[in-house]
């Protein structure tokens, strides 16, 4: 997420700390994979690199990006974060009525760590 962040906002020290949150073996091994599927290139600028590599999101990938989201998705995340700041208690976050809005909603405060995977309450019936 943070590499799609605006330059002029972009912080490499944040990112850097993101990254060595994890171990260094995955990290190489998942910049290796998307490099790979064309993801990320090695860039020929200093502009929001991966600290540690001179790599960046790929300009193929951004196009991609951008032409697959859904035409409302948006409007459905603004809708579901105002649902989710009206709520006084914990809500049961049920995968089979998520739409991608909700889903670019949370993953949004996850990015700003204003949820966090152990605060989603899993909704398992046991056979």
């Amino acid at each position: 997420m943070s590499l799609l962040t605006p330059s002029e906002r972009f912080d490499p020290f944040h990112v850097f700390m993101i990254v060595k949150s994890f171990p260094e073996d995955i990290v190489k091994d998942t910049v290796q994979e998307l490099v790979k599927i064309g993801t990320l290139i090695k860039s020929p600028r200093n502009d929001r690199v991966i600290p540690g590599t001179r790599n960046a999101l790929s300009a193929k990938f951004m196009t991609r990006l951008a032409g697959d989201l859904p035409s409302n998705l948006f409007d459905q995340a603004k809708e579901f974060d105002k649902f989710l700041n009206q709520q006084e208690t914990k809500i049961i976050f049920q995968k089979d009525t998520v739409s991608s809005g909700m889903m670019a909603c949370l993953l949004d405060l996850m990015s700003q760590e204003k949820v966090f995977t152990k605060d989603l309450i899993k909704n398992h019936t046991t056979k």
